[in-house]
């Protein structure tokens, strides 16, 4: 197990000259969840030896190693030993970084959000939290890029999970991510009955994106009840217009 999410890993990285500890934590999540599914939390004593060992210490000889720092505005950078990145190289890893950053900064406001929504409900899950009362279901917490690029992954451990699945990401600054993936992703995402759900970790509220829940009583406690009804009857029109 811990040798495929790392040579996963290190398949993923392997064109990258640079990155940041944080990128190397939320690759290392979306992985793992691919490897193990929404049995990962059998995973948390080993999250955080393996997310080291890309940086600090290899563990393993499929381990790529970004061993040297290289510190930029106070961000901490690490490059692979044998290469120096280019600008081009720093920049995307800056976005990773701020990719990343956002998402891990808000987990903890992720999970409080989503608990007080299943209020009532038992919830247990670090990484994949299920909670469990009038019907069932299953969060994962992510962001809008990811969940395009995992969309797979997503589908096949939703088949699997005996219950309602529902990633919730986190908000962006811009609309055009989530204009851009109901556009490509909408109708393959309702196929499969996947719920997307937007948190917003300032206001500390939940919205829905795709998707409402089986149990009425709970659409109460999203912030704006209507807005996926809204999504799907006006965005859809006006999508196309997004590149």
């Amino acid at each position: 197990m811990e040798s495929e999410i790392i040579e996963k890993v290190s398949k993923i990285l392997e064109s990258r000259k640079v990155t940041t500890r944080e990128e190397v934590v939320r690759i290392v999540l979306r992985v793992a969840f691919d490897v193990l599914g929404y049995k990962i939390d059998d995973f948390c004593e080993k999250f955080d030896e393996i997310s080291c060992s890309f940086i600090d210490l290899p563990i393993s000889i499929k381990n790529l190693h970004f061993s040297d720092e290289l510190e930029i505005d106070g961000i901490k950078f690490y490059r692979l030993h044998t290469v120096f990145p280019s600008k081009k190289d720093i920049e995307i890893a800056h976005e990773e970084f701020l990719k990343s950053k956002k998402l891990l900064d808000n987990l903890e406001t992720m999970r409080k959000v989503t608990d007080k929504f299943f209020k009532g409900y038992n919830g247990y899950g670090k990484f994949f939290r299920v909670y469990s009362g009038k019907s069932k279901y299953g969060v994962f917490y992510s962001i809008i890029d990811d969940l395009y690029e995992d969309f797979e992954t997503h589908r096949k451990i939703s088949k699997s999970f005996d219950g309602e699945y529902v990633v919730c990401v986190v908000t962006e600054r811009k609309v055009e991510p989530f204009l851009k993936f109901f556009r490509s992703m909408s109708e393959k995402i309702k196929r499969t009955g996947i719920k997307v759900w937007v948190i917003d970790p300032e206001s500390e509220s939940l919205d829905p994106f795709i998707g409402y829940p089986k149990d009425l009583e709970l659409i109460k406690g999203f912030r704006n009840p209507k807005i996926a009804s809204i999504i799907n009857s006006l965005w859809r029109v006006n999508v196309e217009k997004v590149d």
